[in-house]
């Protein structure tokens, strides 16, 4: 995949298929508004940059997938790929985010294609901290399981539908923990009024609406029978029909048509009874929620929140039955994890990223990051790692990933990054970084952000000063 062309409303911005440069002599002028609308063009859930909405935004950006010339255009939710003159496809976004992901990745397998931005983006907020799982821009996430699991084939779904339904109890659970906290907080000696009448009232209008809706649902459905009876009517009048009944000859109308005007009438008079009771029911309505409102306005904010601490007074669960049941949850997502982990770091994949890590991190200088073995794939643990060491080592890591990646579906992604020279490293770490990508990506897209030229050929070169619009 080859970034060719972007437009931003009337503004046009092209880069080269080998290496490009967005410069700008100091910060805050556009570098990471363009960086992030080529993503969105792709239709990627890409966040706006402080006072550009995208979303307000005409955008069409051109690539080159499996040597194929495709343009993008991306209004919004909208989103146009116009693969030839004569075949556009439209999606919604972000209810078809998979289907756009697979056609720019050219990767039908989902594990896999909604991983390669985690892959191939380097963000200058999440970049230098995301490693094998975690955000990699806005709410987008990058996960080691799911990509090593779509890479293997493991089949291990049904074991991941098991820890998501664990992880989703966790969270329920302390849900419930904080309420049973303010619920023990409760000073049991206050006065509490009686929310009886107001209980009542409610219940009362909730079965008032019930009866709303259907009244007016049954309105609707005679109303639309009243009017393709009154379309029939026109197409009749239209058609000029002549019946033959015996050896007599009529225009065919609705007068005579056995029982038509009988039918119409009852049709009308439904309305007109459904009408009338819909208005009893309407004023039924408004006066119970005139009185609701009346009683409401007697009671106080405090009173109120003193009504919902009795709510959650009725929860009859203690604390430490609640701790056991953590307990137990977390016991169950620590053995999954471990089956999981289990399954995958037998795969040729894992050990195919090992050993291309262990060259990468040769080149950027950490090779003694890697002590753990293929394990480190999944490691969860990055308090031993800081400043540049963890910086390299996250740039490393994706980018053995991307490899394996790019082999096994001989497809090439462009590489992206923002503010390289971010954190704690220094122009010679950087340097590592590119000495890594001149040797082991030749062939990729490289598109860089930054304040600094890094005394590199560059093949385009993006100047901006005042933002991306000007």
């Amino acid at each position: 995949m080859i970034i060719k062309q972007l437009k931003v409303d009337n503004k046009t911005f092209t880069f080269s298929e080998i290496s490009s440069l967005i410069y700008s002599s100091k910060n805050s002028s556009g570098k990471t508004s363009l960086v992030r609308l080529i993503l969105y063009s792709l239709g990627y859930p890409i966040p706006s940059t402080k006072g550009f909405d995208f979303s307000k935004l005409d955008l069409e950006i051109k690539i080159i997938v499996d040597n194929k010339p495709i343009t993008i255009d991306r209004q919004n939710i909208l989103i146009k790929i116009h693969e030839s003159k004569k075949n556009e496809l439209v999606f919604k976004l972000p209810e078809e985010q998979n289907e756009v992901t697979a056609i720019i990745t050219n990767i039908s397998n989902p594990k896999v294609s909604e991983n390669i931005l985690g892959l191939s983006y380097f963000d200058q907020d999440k970049g230098w901290s995301l490693l094998n799982r975690g955000i990699v821009i806005g709410k987008y996430r990058f996960n080691i399981e799911q990509l090593i699991d779509g890479l293997s084939n493991s089949d291990i779904e049904m074991i991941q539908d098991d820890l998501s339904k664990e992880k989703a109890k966790r969270k329920l659970y302390f849900q419930i923990k904080q309420l049973i906290a303010l619920q023990e907080e409760r000073n049991e000696n206050i006065q509490s009024i009686d929310w009886s009448s107001v209980d009542n009232l409610q219940e009362n209008l909730r079965s008032v609406n019930m009866k709303f809706n259907q009244k007016r649902e049954q309105i609707k459905n005679f109303e639309v029978i009243a009017k393709d009876n009154k379309k029939f009517e026109e197409l009749l009048e239209k058609m000029n029909i002549t019946v033959k009944i015996g050896r007599q000859q009529a225009i065919l109308t609705t007068k005579n048509i056995v029982d038509y005007e009988f039918n119409r009438s009852v049709v009308i008079a439904q309305i007109s009874r459904l009408k009338s009771e819909f208005q009893k029911i309407n004023s039924e309505k408004n006066q119970l929620e005139r009185e609701l409102n009346q009683q409401l306005q007697l009671i106080d904010s405090d009173d109120q929140i003193e009504r919902f601490s009795q709510q959650i007074s009725k929860i009859k669960i203690s604390s430490k039955s609640l701790d056991s049941k953590l307990n137990q949850n977390n016991t169950e997502i620590k053995r999954l994890n471990k089956i999981i982990e289990r399954n995958l770091k037998h795969t040729h994949q894992v050990q195919d990223v090992y050993t291309t890590l262990k060259r990468f991190a040769s080149i950027l200088g950490v090779d003694d990051c890697l002590a753990s073995g293929s394990n480190f794939i999944f490691t969860s643990n990055l308090k031993i790692y800081s400043g540049a060491k963890l910086h390299l080592l996250v740039f490393g890591f994706r980018l053995a990933l991307l490899k394996i990646v790019q082999e096994q579906f001989g497809e090439k992604y462009p590489i992206i990054i923002d503010s390289p020279k971010s954190g704690e490293l220094d122009t010679k770490n950087v340097n590592k970084m590119f000495k890594l990508l001149d040797k082991e990506f030749p062939k990729n897209q490289v598109i860089v952000a930054s304040i600094y030229d890094y005394a590199r050929k560059w093949h385009k070169k993006i100047v901006l000063n005042k933002g991306v619009m000007y």
